[in-house]
């Protein structure tokens, strides 16, 4: 009588985590690196629109080898997406993009923890800092 009821224990929390899950696709977003150009410094988006963006960790893992991480920032009422790579030996920050993503795909993702506010305005709007 046990293993049943462990079985359906096990198969509900299988659900769960799924079901969390299912509206954070990091995947799909780092796989678009490879497609994404290089850009020179991070992208000016018109104050307008920053209440828009969602950023969130890609990929955080103490065992990569060159010690960078990623982070992923969504345009949640367009279509666009940056991907910034930063850390490494020389701690450099460096973004791509934009690439193309469904912003639906990121409403069920956490912020990042070190997510830092967009400062220092220019005309077309504000330069997000990394």
């Amino acid at each position: 009588m046990r293993k049943p009821a462990i079985a359906v224990l096990l198969m509900l929390a299988v659900s769960a985590h799924a079901a969390n899950n299912a509206t954070c696709d990091r995947a799909s977003l780092l796989a678009k690196f490879n497609q994404a150009p290089a850009l020179g410094g991070a992208p000016e988006i018109p104050a307008k629109l920053e209440t828009q963006l969602k950023r969130f960790v890609l990929f955080d893992s103490p065992l990569a080898m060159d010690g960078y991480k990623y982070n992923g920032l969504v345009d949640m009422g367009g279509t666009r997406a940056w991907i910034i790579r930063f850390g490494g030996i020389a701690g450099a920050v460096e973004w791509f993009g934009p690439v193309t993503v469904e912003p639906a795909k990121f409403v069920g993702c956490p912020d990042s923890p070190g997510t830092k506010h967009p400062s220092g305005s220019t005309e077309s709007g504000r330069q997000i800092k990394s």
